[in-house]
């Protein structure tokens, strides 16, 4: 025997690196500290959830993201907003393809994690996010329309700081789960593995994050 402790929690990438966050919405430097110790203290060892916006929208700096936001900004609300909500739709239909494979491959991870005698914990996500939201997620279709009753343009969105998106953020939220996460949890479903999905809010109390989310996966603060 070695002193693997066999208990492990999966953590949203950008939880763990926030430089990976749709641009302007960063709220950490780097790692959110504190929910890393927490797992930390409680010898629990720590699995990255891919990143499927870094994957699937052009990287880091999200350039398929904004090559298509700028054209369906134009055109919402407008005679021929048709066209490029149906090429939005398109190309998120490729997208939730690519959410599922990946869902596929994480699952697959928890079920060798539990063959080798492992116990995954949980799971914890980003939940103000369109790909990763558990309870909190932004509709895409409908952002746009959202973003220019605000008075908001693509250029706007390509260099924001953070107090301007603090205030943008809130009014694009609606209730639902993210498109990576929602097959995520239909792919640990239909294998019949029962973890717990929680949601972090990177925009509340820290403290109260941490303790929530300790509560949750039944660990000691």
């Amino acid at each position: 025997m070695d002193k693997r402790g066999k208990r492990i929690v999966f953590l949203s990438r950008c939880l763990l690196n926030q430089n990976l966050r749709f641009p302007g919405i960063a709220t950490r430097a780097g790692a959110f500290e504190e929910l890393v110790a927490l797992f930390l203290r409680n010898d629990i060892g720590i699995e990255q959830l891919p990143c499927l916006e870094t994957l699937g929208w052009g990287g880091v700096s999200r350039s398929k993201y904004f090559r298509f936001q700028s054209l369906v900004l134009r055109a919402a609300d407008t005679w021929w907003e048709g066209p490029p909500r149906f090429l939005i739709r398109l190309w998120l239909f490729r997208f939730r393809r690519m959410c599922r494979k990946s869902a596929r491959q994480v699952a697959h991870r928890i079920e060798d994690f539990q063959r080798t005698g492992c116990f995954p914990l949980g799971i914890v996500v980003m939940n103000d996010s369109p790909t990763c939201g558990v309870t909190r997620t932004i509709d895409l279709t409908e952002a746009a329309r959202r973003l220019k009753r605000l008075g908001v343009g693509a250029a706007d969105l390509e260099n924001p700081d953070l107090e301007t998106m603090r205030k943008i953020l809130p009014r694009l939220i609606t209730s639902g789960r993210g498109i990576f996460t929602d097959a995520l949890i239909k792919e640990t479903a239909r294998r019949g593995l029962a973890l717990k999905v929680v949601g972090f809010d990177p925009w509340a109390d820290l403290g109260e994050e941490v303790e929530r989310i300790a509560n949750a996966l039944h660990l000691t603060v």
